[in-house]
């Protein structure tokens, strides 16, 4: 992360500031832009010096405070098993830029259609596809040359290199900072073209507090000139308190052609109720709308719990006028996913061999990058380290669809989410993305006792009929020969990117060790796709979820049925929210799964199709199913259109019962008679009232011998646990 003098290690114990208003969202007003210039050719800048001296150790703001969770409980969607073979090809693989003085790494990659720029802590580098180096490793801060600030003099490290999608443009951004954090700077850097070696318009922006993790997502801008925005998340942070995160979009075409940069900040007013957000990232050909916001998404633990089972999304979108910007005030929300706890309780716990010096998992965040894609419907597929039950940390993984034709501001659904763990071996450090045929990809490294830091991937075919959650046996980019032993730092992040050229390429940076050593690690960069990606002709499924029986009572057997496109064969996975209720499969295009065990309550019932050969998946409307509790609830009331009637020996009298629900009673209503003349009957028609609301004909057959006088007859209903009566008279004639 920051690269400062190694005194930074020795930072205050961090403690939460106080919260300095009562709005959610309010404007960050302590954030300038400070110099804007264009730098000189990237291929003109010197190659920076080879490392001589000491070890810059650059430390890591972690969560200021948390709750140890003691033993994590068992992992609900934990894959222990190995996973079906991959369809997959393991293209070039070259290594990067290498150990340079500055621990760790912080390795982020990103592609155009013809060129890969890689950033290190403090460098950055640019390859053509086949592994050629065409320039660099070249220091970051030489890029920033011409801002006559820190950004010029000072690597503060946490390097971040996006591809623009939408303008064709590069970014590369990087912190620099005083060991004091009293002086603060975010460092941007677009290039004038698609060229990465060329020129670049170059920004420094002054953070009152170190904006510390800064993560970029590039979007469709809400400019009426179009083009694309830049969005940023960092953490806040001085020397001894924790200021909570801010939330940042700078506008792309003042960047993009050297202008004054109009831009807007927003951090919460409590900084106690979010860490580490990460902004949404485009891949693929289709941008999200221009006045779409940027999903925001963040872990639902707070920054003080080891543990959870949600997901907070956040959409922020940005305003421009002609002389500056803003951002909303969103809500947060909540997205239900399997529950889950941190890897290493959020801090350190990866285990390597012939040492005792353990590895940082970052397990109190998501992973970098939150990969967005638009399709018939909205894809974000993000990643985190977990504990699965035993220890051991396994690869949580998310994917996340809106329903179809529509965008994560009306709808949202866990279509599925897994966590990887096959074996004892700790995984963690992931990125993850998807290709333009729906194919998943998940990079990341794997340590043990036994087996020292390496690079590995593994994914989920499109065409897969594997149940939702399920990755494919991991493949080895690269074994790792050594491990770290001077200290905990790993990462802090990595990244997958998609290649343009094709959208089918999958380009990841990782950090390996060649030998043990206490600082000295190397980078990697290799890449892969699945053999089928681009040659799907697969149709668009449909699915519409029905239940047997709504409203229902508490244990009632209920029945879901799905339904898919005809022809769709495979599987249907049926949702209680984000808690699975079980897989069926399709059968003439239908499949079903009963339950009884629903609580009281609100359900909203997802049926999720995994597709086939033929079909591409989908996952249904939601469907509420609301289930009524065997305790009473309301009450009823019973009458008659008549108090009295006249009957003679061997006639009848006829009466309608009407039942009044009180108090929303929805149960059935059975109904009695009592008291009846002697030798005489009743029935009622029909014999109980549906839903607690209704009418019932009582008939009363009256017997030919029967006495004449009056007789008070009781009407009885019961239902839902409730009783209640009303008398009518018959007068025998």
């Amino acid at each position: 992360m920051k690269a400062m003098l190694s005194v930074i290690a020795g930072v205050l114990a961090l403690v939460v500031a106080a919260p300095a208003a009562a709005q959610e969202w309010v404007p960050y007003t302590e954030v300038l832009p400070a110099a804007h210039t264009v730098s000189p050719e990237v291929r003109a800048l010197p190659d920076a010096p080879a490392h001589v001296g000491a070890i810059v150790d650059i430390p890591l703001q972690h969560r200021p405070s948390f709750v140890p969770g003691g033993a994590a409980a068992p992992d609900p969607v934990a894959q222990t098993n190995a996973g079906p073979a991959l369809n997959t090809l393991s293209a070039v693989g070259f290594d990067g830029v290498p150990f340079n003085g500055y621990y760790p790494p912080d390795a982020n990659i990103s592609v155009s259609a013809t060129q890969i720029v890689q950033t290190t802590n403090v460098e950055l580098a640019v390859y053509d596809k086949t592994g050629s180096l065409l320039k660099g490793p070249v220091s970051l801060s030489s890029l920033f040359g011409g801002l006559g600030n820190l950004c010029s003099t000072t690597n503060g490290g946490d390097p971040i290199v996006l591809w623009d999608k939408i303008s064709g443009r590069w970014l590369i951004s990087q912190l620099a900072f005083t060991t004091n954090f009293k002086t603060n700077y975010v460092c941007i850097a677009i290039s004038k073209t698609s060229d990465a070696t060329g020129a670049f318009n170059v920004y420094a922006f002054s953070f009152a507090q170190l904006p510390d993790y800064p993560k970029f997502g590039v979007w469709s801008s809400s400019d009426p000139s179009g083009g694309s925005d830049y969005y940023m998340s960092a953490n806040l942070f001085s020397t001894a308190l924790y200021y909570g995160p801010v939330v940042c979009a700078f506008n792309g075409g003042d960047m993009q052609n050297n202008r004054t940069p109009r831009f807007a900040c927003v951090k919460p007013s409590s900084a106690t109720s979010h860490f580490s957000l990460l902004p949404s990232d485009l891949d693929g050909t289709s941008p999200p709308g221009a006045g779409e916001p940027n999903y925001f998404v963040e872990l639902g633990t707070g920054i003080s719990s080891s543990s959870g089972n949600s997901l907070k999304m956040l959409p922020f979108k940005a305003s421009w006028s002609t002389s500056g910007g803003s951002l909303n005030s969103p809500s947060a929300i909540n997205i239900a996913v399997p529950s889950y706890s941190l890897a290493c309780g959020g801090g350190t716990c990866i285990p390597q061999p012939q040492t005792t010096k353990q590895l940082d998992s970052l397990g109190d965040r998501l992973m970098y990058r939150l990969a967005f894609r638009k399709g018939a419907y909205e894809t974000l597929l993000v990643n985190h380290s977990v504990d699965t039950g035993s220890g051991v940390v396994g690869l949580r993984w998310y994917e996340i669809r809106s329903d179809s034709g529509s965008t994560f501001e009306t709808s949202r659904n866990v279509y599925q989410a897994g966590t990887y763990s096959p074996d004892n071996s700790y995984r963690w450090m992931g990125s993850i993305a998807e290709d333009k045929s729906g194919n998943i990809g998940i990079a990341y490294s794997l340590a043990s006792s036994l087996i020292s830091p390496s690079i590995m991937y593994s994914g989920r075919a499109a065409t897969t009929t594997d149940p939702l959650g399920t990755l494919g046996t991991e493949v080895t980019l690269l074994q790792g020969t050594g491990s770290e032993t001077g200290a905990s730092r790993w990462g802090d992040y990595t990244s997958l990117s998609l290649d343009p050229a094709d959208d089918c390429t999958f380009w990841y940076t990782n950090e390996f060790f060649n030998g043990s050593s206490s600082y000295s690690w190397r980078t990697r960069i290799a890449a892969f796709r699945f053999s089928d990606c681009g040659t799907s002709s697969k149709q668009t499924s449909t699915t519409t979820v029905s239940s047997s029986l709504n409203p229902s009572n508490v244990g009632d057997a209920v029945t879901f049925t799905a339904t898919v496109t005809s022809g769709a064969t495979g599987s249907i996975q049926f949702f209680d929210g984000a808690t699975s209720l079980g897989t069926a499969s399709l059968a003439a295009s239908q499949a079903s799964i009963t339950t009884s065990a629903l609580s009281a309550g609100a359900h909203t019932i997802t049926a999720v199709y995994g597709g086939d050969n033929s079909y591409n998946g989908s996952t249904s409307a939601a469907l509420t199913q609301t289930v009524n509790s065997t305790t009473p609830t309301g009450s009823f009331s019973l009458s008659s259109d008549s108090a009295s009637q006249n009957a003679a020996r061997n006639g009848q009298a006829s009466f309608t019962i009407t039942v009044t629900p009180v108090d929303g009673f929805n149960s059935d209503v059975a109904l009695s008679a009592s008291g009846l003349p002697p030798q005489s009957t009743a029935t009622f028609s029909p014999a109980s009232v549906t839903g607690g609301s209704g009418s019932s004909t009582l008939t009363i057959t009256i017997g030919r011998n029967t006495p004449k006088k009056n007789y008070t007859v009781t009407i009885t209903g019961t239902g839902g646990g409730v009783t209640a009566s009303a008398s009518v008279t018959v007068a025998v004639q």
